[in-house]
């Protein structure tokens, strides 16, 4: 099947009691599959691989969501993303137990400081064989910036502007401290690389000043695979200028149809052609091998739900204490640290400033699809025929969601010529385009290479 072809299917996660639906972890297949069990997610990885499913992506989130109430008692109570571990240890955990799917982490740009990042995500390349992806996501709640010595969550321009100067960094180390023919390893002369293709990239700009060379030597990608998330205008053109899948989460297809043309279109800004940056959907399925089944299926799961779960978590994304509102109170959230993101204008549409909590807790997913392998995988049509090119399946607890999802979807998606029925060859990205492991001559990154001339030798 020509890669061109067939959509991306990941299983998306995030090590937490609860994801996407919260209350789960008390189910008898939860407390089955503890999410701080190494072995749990060694079933999972290896389960999602043998279905030919492309990766496991593994979400993240820095600090505590915003408070409920004046306080975070019941964050720590219905473990809305809390507790949580870091996502690129797990995904370097998981490569010595799989061969063949992408393993995928999130990490912000204020987790930690670029030269630090730049090592730590070239040691997972490594470890993966060049299976490792990151998504960039500049970092959003009130409690990640105070962890990290910032006081308040600084302007959207200004968390932008800074993920420029980050990103500038980062490539500058993968692409540039190591001219591709640096390392020789030539047993007769004993020299293992040449100092004079090793080079400082001596950045000194507004908020970063990094000398250089990154001392990893390059990985068999150079640089990971490069996920962006959001949907708000400045997502999408941190997508189209650096990402190769920007990650969406929006209602329909006729909304994904807008974010693809919204992100073509910036592409053709940055020097970039569609067929750079793959359109991933986040989506959540309940399936069963007939209809009642799914829907049994569905009933069991609402009644573990914890309700107040949604809302919390939607609104500590919006950067809100909705708790003294009711469901159907109109709020103005224009002022909201969220709302150029999913939790507002994005999804409100323009120039629509206020929403009720019912709605924003909405906001935080998109209704599960409920049926038969076939209705599953009519919908993922609709979807694909929108201009989706991929789906992050949700899961709704520690694999339950993944095991149906494998067993009975992705034989018929594969039927129907959506998904791969065997993995391609080499790196995550080859296996994506069908091209090289490396960034292709378009990508900002890529025009690094060969700029820098302060060698070490």
């Amino acid at each position: 099947m020509a890669t061109s072809s067939r959509m991306i299917f990941n299983a998306f996660t995030h090590i937490t009691p609860g994801h996407h639906f919260h209350g789960l972890w008390r189910t008898p297949w939860g407390m089955e599959n503890p999410y701080d069990e190494l072995a749990t997610w060694i079933r999972i990885a290896q389960r999602v691989e043998a279905a030919k499913m492309d990766g496991l992506f593994i979400a993240d989130t820095m600090g505590l969501f915003g408070a409920w109430g004046g306080s975070h008692r019941v964050h720590a109570e219905a473990a809305i993303s809390l507790p949580a571990d870091d996502a690129i240890i797990w995904a370097a955990a998981l490569a010595a137990v799989t061969k063949e799917i992408s393993l995928g982490y999130t990490s912000a740009l204020i987790q930690n400081l670029p030269y630090e990042f730049a090592r730590l995500a070239a040691s997972v390349d490594r470890v993966t064989n060049g299976r490792s992806a990151w998504n960039i996501v500049p970092g959003s709640t009130l409690s990640a910036h105070r962890d990290v010595g910032i006081d308040e969550i600084p302007s959207n321009a200004d968390r932008y502007e800074r993920s420029h100067e980050y990103l500038d960094v980062v490539f500058s180390l993968w692409e540039g401290s190591w001219a591709m023919d640096a390392v020789v390893k030539d047993v007769q002369t004993g020299v293992y690389s040449d100092p004079s293709k090793i080079f400082r990239i001596n950045h000194a700009g507004k908020r970063f000043k990094v000398e250089g060379p990154l001392i990893s030597e390059p990985t068999p990608q150079r640089v990971p695979f490069l996920y962006t998330a959001g949907v708000s205008d400045n997502s999408v053109r941190l997508a189209a200028q650096y990402s190769e899948a920007m990650l969406i989460q929006v209602r329909t297809p006729q909304d994904a149809k807008v974010m693809v043309d919204k992100l073509h279109g910036y592409l053709r800004e940055f020097g970039r052609e569609p067929e750079d940056v793959k359109v991933i959907q986040a989506l959540h399925f309940i399936v069963g091998s007939t209809e009642e089944e799914a829907v049994r299926k569905q009933h069991e799961i609402e009644s573990y739900v914890n309700p107040i779960g949604e809302l919390v978590e939607a609104a500590g994304i919006l950067g809100m204490d909705l708790s003294g509102y009711g469901l159907d109170d109109e709020i103005d959230i224009s002022a909201a640290p969220g709302f150029k993101g999913i939790m507002g204008e994005a999804t409100l549409g323009a120039g629509v400033t206020t929403a009720t909590p019912r709605q924003i807790a909405s906001f935080s997913g998109v209704p599960p699809i409920v049926g038969t392998p076939e209705k599953v995988a009519d919908a993922i049509e609709e979807w694909h025929e929108a201009g989706v090119d991929g789906v992050n399946v949700g899961d709704y607890l520690y694999s339950h969601a993944f095991i149906d999802f494998a067993e009975l979807v992705m034989p018929e998606l594969q039927k129907r010529g959506l998904a791969q029925t065997e993995y391609a060859e080499g790196t995550f990205r080859e296996k994506v385009f069908g091209a090289g492991p490396y960034l292709n001559e378009r990508h900002p990154a890529a025009k690094l290479r060969g700029t820098f001339t302060d060698s070490i030798g």
